[in-house]
């Protein structure tokens, strides 16, 4: 069999390429292509012909010529010129619709007990109207989300926390479509054996499993009263660092109030206490200035309100993951988690995804092209301990250039679970400098949008009648002001009458 492609930039047909090179891959919930395609550029016969944000679309068929069936569509994001006058090159590179959406961020929004698939369409057709549909977006998950807030957080990090929840995962297909579907859910209907299968590479990893999960959401001031006494001295101890206190001494408030070590009971008219927040302390003050302001000693007769900072905290573990493999510890710490619902999700979501080993599998493939990563597919190649095994579509890499294509060996299948490398890591590090960078959602938010266009308008006016009675005297307050919307001037038996007439000008 032999591969035939058809290269279009902005709707003009190219033809042939030196090599097209694309890589459609997925994570745990999402998944993203790029591209790179090289033109034979001697005399500069490109030199201007392609700008950034041209649509790139690339068709591929077996023994089909011309190609029509469509398995990637981009934009052109870099246009670079290499070699020499012998040899001169054109590379383009870029990315498909769903990258874009990393580029583009979700306006402030709360969602209440909404489900997770109606949060991302909706999220997806307010904030990227025009650029992709959601034809295929499930919005009927089954999982409800109390409540979750986002704050210019890009798109794409958006669907992946919502896709997480709802154990989804979500892509972007070549006709510029979301798909947000469940994941293990969509079988592509594929076999990988001895018949399609020329190279196949297995590898079990344990360096990822997490079977004791602590998730960490933000902190929230929780209400907390302390009572007792101070003994002999002027000290009253508290359980916890207290945030806005307020002291009563036998049920008086103690006013004012300060900070040790900053507040001066001389220079501070009618101090009566200060605060020594990390020993977790009230100290009354005494002195010339400030006089004796020490409650009598006492066992109960002080009485101190504060508020405490407590972190959202969700601690989840796997017993047989924990025996099999021995305590394996993640703890995740994550400021935009504003509530428990939420942190017991993403626990509970991220130790399933983690209390086993990872398998990763790598297939090269002839006589395949279309596949979609997410999907699943049933591999069965026994020498390798894999017999009639559904396993994950994690990444298909297309490599076209003549030799490739003549031979049909263009297509190389990454199955299973990803390991995680040092990409994976920096990219997870740029998210979480991302969420910080964001802040918190609090506050009101006034947006202006302008724009410019056309508009008609149209003046209309109306006719009636209303019957005002034989005993009428006009603009008065019995009848109504004939500018209270609320008038009924005038009596409902026959008499005067009062007309109007007019019509569209």
């Amino acid at each position: 069999m032999v591969v035939y492609t058809k290269l279009t930039i902005q709707g003009v047909d190219y033809g042939k390429s030196e090599n097209i090179s694309i890589d459609r891959s997925i994570g745990q919930f999402n998944a993203t292509s790029n591209f790179t395609i090289e033109f034979n550029n001697n005399s500069g016969r490109f030199d201007d012909t392609f700008s950034l944000n041209d649509e790139v679309v690339v068709y591929a068929d077996l023994d089909t010529t011309p190609a029509t069936t469509k398995v990637f569509t981009g934009v052109i994001e870099n246009i670079g010129y290499k070699g020499n006058n012998n040899k001169e090159k054109l590379v383009l590179t870029g990315r498909d619709y769903g990258a874009i959406l990393q580029d583009m961020t979700v306006q402030p929004i709360v969602f209440k007990d909404r489900d997770a698939g109606e949060i991302a369409k909706i999220i997806i057709e307010t904030n990227a109207l025009g650029i992709v549909t959601t034809n295929n977006v499930v919005t009927l998950t089954g999982t409800s989300i109390e409540k979750i807030g986002f704050n210019h957080k890009n798109i794409f990090d958006a669907l992946k926390q919502l896709a997480e929840l709802a154990e989804y995962y979500f892509y972007m297909d070549a006709d510029k479509d979301v798909h947000f579907e469940a994941k293990a859910g969509v079988p592509s209907g594929l076999t990988f054996d001895n018949t399609n299968v020329t190279q196949a590479d297995f590898t079990t990893d344990d360096s990822q499993i997490f079977n004791k999960v602590w998730v960490y959401g933000d902190r929230i001031l929780t209400g907390a009263t302390d009572v007792g006494g101070i003994g002999a001295g002027s000290v009253f101890d508290l359980t916890d660092k207290p945030h806005n206190s307020r002291v009563f001494a036998d049920s008086v408030l103690q006013e004012t109030g300060g900070i040790i070590g900053m507040t001066d009971p001389n220079t501070t008219s009618g101090l009566k206490y200060v605060v020594d927040f990390n020993e977790k302390k009230i100290v009354f003050v005494s002195g010339l200035a400030a006089g004796d302001q020490i409650p009598a000693s006492g066992t109960s007769n002080v009485t101190v309100n504060y508020e405490r900072s407590t972190p959202l905290l969700k601690f989840v573990q796997d017993g047989d993951s924990i025996d099999s493999y021995g305590p394996k510890t993640k703890i995740i710490s994550d400021a935009s988690i504003k509530d428990y619902s939420n942190a017991s999700d993403t626990a509970a979501t991220y130790l399933a995804e983690h209390k086993d080993p990872i398998i990763q599998g790598k297939l090269r493939l002839h006589g395949v092209l279309d596949v979609t990563p997410g999907n699943t597919a049933v591999v069965n190649i026994p020498f390798h301990n894999i017999s009639n095994q559904t396993y994950d579509i994690l990444n298909a890499s297309y490599n076209f250039n003549s030799t490739n294509n003549f031979s049909d060996q263009v297509v190389q299948l990454t199955l299973n679970k990803k390991i995680a490398d040092f990409t994976d890591t920096m990219k997870d590090q740029m998210l979480r400098m991302r969420n910080v960078e964001v802040g918190p959602l609090e506050g009101n938010l006034t947006r202006l949008e302008a724009s410019t266009g056309s508009i008609d308008v149209q003046n209309h006016w109306e006719a009636w009648e209303q019957n005002i009675g034989s005993n009428f005297v006009f603009h008065s307050a019995k009848h109504g002001l004939i500018q209270d919307s609320n008038s009924r001037i005038g009596y409902s038996f026959a008499g005067s009458q009062l007309h109007a007439s007019g019509g569209d000008f």
